[in-house]
């Protein structure tokens, strides 16, 4: 799975999610160093995890919105997101692998009976 997270703020530019924690704000630290006064040391951070991506605010002072709502605790982004680091707004793209549609979506088709080669019965009329 491919994040990428485009800040329009300032000088545009674009950032790859490149582990499974990834943690935003003005902190040295941070794998997205983001230095508006606005945003806390430690902001929110997003969370990669069996082909999904969560965001959660970590009780940041002026917060984290997705689509212009406010996010309390912790929810999924989607590709086309627009998370907000205060007022930094970021667009979230994500390109998702095909083993994971596969691992998630198909495989548990075929551990149905139907598709072992089993006959399935059905009533007669």
């Amino acid at each position: 799975m491919k994040v990428k997270l485009t800040i329009s703020e300032g000088r545009a530019r674009t950032v790859v999610v490149d582990s499974p924690e990834f943690l935003i704000g003005r902190g040295e630290d941070c794998d997205l160093n983001l230095q508006n006064p606005m945003i806390s040391r430690h902001h929110c951070a997003l969370t990669v995890q069996d082909g999904d991506v969560f965001v959660r605010d970590l009780q940041s002072t002026h917060g984290t919105g997705v689509n212009n709502q406010i996010l309390v605790g912790e929810r999924p982004l989607r590709d086309g997101d627009r998370l907000w680091v205060a007022v930094t707004p970021i667009e979230v793209r994500i390109q998702k692998d095909r083993s994971v549609w596969v691992e998630k979506v198909f495989r548990p088709l075929i551990r149905m009976p139907s598709f072992r080669g089993e006959l399935i019965q059905t009533p007669s009329s």
